[in-house]
């Protein structure tokens, strides 16, 4: 629900959605605020720096293992094409679908968990003018991974929650 918390960031944990930006940027510092490290939401430069790290792996004939201009071969969205469209059982399945915290391997990237696809996240950067209008960003999994991919900024109003936006994590150490 739309309300402040102190989150959790673990493998398997449920994903935290209808939040807004306000109530992600407030929870998010709740994680640590101490004399030595501090959290809060991501900021743009940070997704930015995190999307060219995550394009630097490469194979052995130098192609990019995973793109963050078309996600749908290793994200979470109703197009994927990876490994991870289904279950363990072959037959049910779960991409394309809101999954519960790295619920598959083949859904990271240089060990990074659900960056591409799930649910939007919130980041600490601001839209065009408006001081009312926030980012978030890596699409939603009922999206397209090629039209909505990780490296894919859309916004709304810091007060607008819905099932599909959550937030993610970054630590800050002093």
């Amino acid at each position: 629900s739309n309300k402040e918390g102190i989150p959790v960031s673990q493998k398997g944990a449920k994903v935290w959605t209808y939040i807004s930006y306000t109530n992600a940027n407030a929870s998010a510092k709740k994680l640590y605020d101490n004399s030595n490290v501090k959290s809060g939401l991501l900021t743009g430069t940070m997704w930015d720096a995190t999307c060219k790290w995550i394009n630097s792996e490469t194979d052995a004939s130098s192609n990019i293992l995973h793109s963050v201009t078309d996600s749908i071969s290793w994200g979470n969205y109703n197009d994927t094409t990876g490994a991870a469209q289904y279950d363990t059982d072959g037959t049910t399945k779960i991409s394309g679908s809101k999954q519960t915290a790295g619920k598959s391997e083949y859904w990271k990237a240089k060990n990074i968990y659900d960056f591409a696809g799930n649910v939007w996240e919130w980041t600490n950067e601001s839209y065009s003018l408006s001081p009312i209008y926030r980012v978030f960003r890596g699409g939603r999994y009922n999206y397209s991974g090629s039209v909505y991919p990780a490296s894919y900024r859309y916004r709304d109003s810091m007060y607008y929650s819905e099932f599909g936006i959550g937030f993610r994590l970054a630590l800050y150490v002093q």
